[in-house]
């Protein structure tokens, strides 16, 4: 079963995907910065496994929640005129519509250009994946003390590899998160088609 997904709306999920990074990103700056100034910050310094958990996490909830909205508002113009869609055929669809626009965007960020002069981060300083970037930081690049080695000498082999597992855990969790939420929006808006079908094939029902 075949479904309209087209260039378009490939393309227009990935700018969406963009905006929505950057509000994760955002959210998770701000959050980071009002906890930094209140009286938990030494709090956040003894726990910060946890504490860098969380802020990563309010970061990728962000992004989920207005990807969410992009899809409340395009999935139902994606529906097949042929009928219900099994469970195979929703992820097929989502595939085609999310995985290139994502595929680029990890391209991107993996990239090992220069690191950012505020984070010292790749790709824009980070903002377009700034959850395993901030991991990948607090995780690995300041118990190694990279930093000063990354910014005079770029980024070793193991940096990037550390980095790209960080970035495909994160890109799994939110994968999935997509998906459901896809999956959820789909089911709805079919459900919204078979009424609006019942009723005008039963015009009673209308009066």
């Amino acid at each position: 079963m075949k479904h309209r997904i087209t260039l378009r709306d490939r393309f227009g999920y990935a700018v969406w995907m963009i905006i929505a990074n950057l509000a994760g990103a955002a959210a998770m700056l701000l959050l980071v910065y009002f906890v930094s100034k209140s009286n938990d910050a030494d709090l956040v310094r003894q726990y910060y496994v946890p504490f860098s958990i969380l802020f990563a996490l309010v970061a990728m909830a962000t992004t989920a929640l207005i990807t969410g909205i992009y899809f409340h508002r395009n999935v139902p113009d994606l529906l097949s005129p042929e009928g219900d869609a099994g469970c195979k055929d929703i992820l097929n669809s989502f595939c085609r519509l999310v995985l290139p626009g994502e595929l680029l965007r990890l391209i991107l960020c993996s990239l090992p250009t220069t690191p950012g002069m505020m984070f010292g981060y790749r790709f824009l300083d980070g903002f377009f994946a700034l959850a395993p970037n901030y991991l990948w930081d607090m995780f690995y690049v300041i118990p190694h003390n990279r930093m000063d080695s990354m910014r005079d000498s770029g980024y070793s082999a193991t940096d990037n590899l550390v980095f790209l597992a960080f970035y495909l855990v994160c890109l799994a969790v939110i994968l999935a998160v997509y998906f459901f939420t896809f999956r959820a929006v789909w089911k709805s808006a079919e459900a919204v088609r078979k009424n609006e079908v019942k009723l005008r094939m039963d015009p009673d029902q209308m009066k």
